[in-house]
């Protein structure tokens, strides 16, 4: 019977114990959200998109500027006819995303390609993945290229620079001639320049 009461309170200590390191693990998850997140949810949850996207004063550390990307999507909306195609040069593939179009290259997000170690120059892989991306551009030319001209976060990730444009001849030069040779700039909305083939 001893035996029987020590199992069942050495059971219970174990489960408070689990209790106490899930309830800490949630608690820190909790604590170290940002406050806007949740609040910026709830506020739209049950709105449009478009509602969400063009709220300015809504989640204010927007880093990836959805609001130009929503505006230039819809700018771009107005210019497609069917069948034309985008590419999409930038951090956070929200333009293709809300067009629904598919990018000719597996590399949506270019802050991930060009991202290296601090220190250190790129390695063959990733000129690999260069030219990957570029005879994948060049293989198919979309209508439109849309470059996004910032990198959110620029610092954190080792980036000479916070302009996307600037990586365009240092590591892309082959698809920068392509592009000055066969595609003019149509539209400017923030940080994003819509270019159309020539």
């Amino acid at each position: 019977m001893a035996e029987i009461f020590r199992d069942k309170i050495a059971r219970s200590w174990k489960r408070l114990g689990q209790g106490i390191f899930y309830a800490g693990v949630i608690s820190l998850m909790v604590v170290s959200l940002n406050p806007e997140q949740p609040i910026f949810a709830v506020q739209h949850a049950f709105r449009s998109l478009s509602s969400a996207y063009l709220d300015e004063d809504g989640y204010y550390s927007d880093p990836h500027k959805t609001i130009d990307q929503h505006l230039a999507a819809n700018r771009l909306r107005a210019m497609l006819a069917p069948g034309d195609r985008i590419e999409f040069f930038g951090s956070c593939p929200l333009i293709p995303f809300l067009l629904k179009q598919k990018l000719s290259s597996r590399f949506c997000a270019m802050q991930f390609l060009l991202a290296s170690p601090p220190g250190k120059e790129m390695t063959e892989q990733q000129r690999r993945w260069f030219d990957e991306y570029s005879k994948a551009v060049m293989h198919e030319p979309p209508r439109f290229f849309v470059i996004q001209d910032f990198i959110p976060g620029y610092l954190g990730m080792n980036f000479p620079s916070e302009h996307l444009k600037d990586f365009l001849p240092a590591y892309f030069p082959e698809l920068d001639r392509f592009l000055r040779q066969n595609y003019k700039l149509v539209s400017r909305v923030g940080s994003i320049e819509i270019y159309e083939r020539v």
